[in-house]
């Protein structure tokens, strides 16, 4: 076996104790610092990643509002469908209930008149040019009576 030699041991100083023992200790010191600063960064990073504002919880949370909202929205696209056929069949009951508001909606709508009215239309936005000529304007006419024959003639 072989032994190492070593060297003598200085003779005991409080002093010297502490100047050959700072070396080590500041290195062992330093190392514990950087491992303690990197676990806080990792810590810290993982509590960022799972509670942060771009987080796994925040995620979850924002899944299951989604797929409410997209239930809701899904529901109200139904119910806008049925309310929209129901308009419809109202409408229509109504004007067949009512021959003068269809009358009205036509002339309104369709900018028709009858034989000897005259149509004034105004520009409401108060923005549009001179106009350079009247619209046309279609008017239906009924057909021109036959005359009555006498059938002793």
């Amino acid at each position: 076996m072989s032994r190492i030699a070593r060297k003598p041991a200085d003779p005991p100083n409080r002093y010297t104790r502490v100047v050959l023992g700072a070396g080590e200790s500041a290195r062992q010191h330093w190392k514990l610092m950087l491992a303690a600063a990197a676990m806080l960064g990792v810590v810290l990073y993982a509590f960022d990643f799972i509670a942060g504002d771009e987080g796994l919880l925040k995620m979850r949370a924002l899944k299951k509002e989604t797929a409410t909202l997209t239930a809701q929205n899904a529901d109200l696209r139904r119910q806008k469908t049925e309310l929209a056929a129901q308009s419809k069949t109202l409408k229509l009951q109504n004007l067949q209930a009512n021959p003068y508001l269809l009358e009205k909606l036509v002339r309104e709508n369709r900018l028709l008149v009858r034989p000897g009215e005259i149509l004034y239309t105004f520009d409401e936005t108060g923005t549009a040019a001179i106009p350079t000529g009247l619209p046309e304007v279609t008017v239906a006419q009924r057909p021109p009576k036959k005359p009555k024959t006498d059938a002793t003639d």
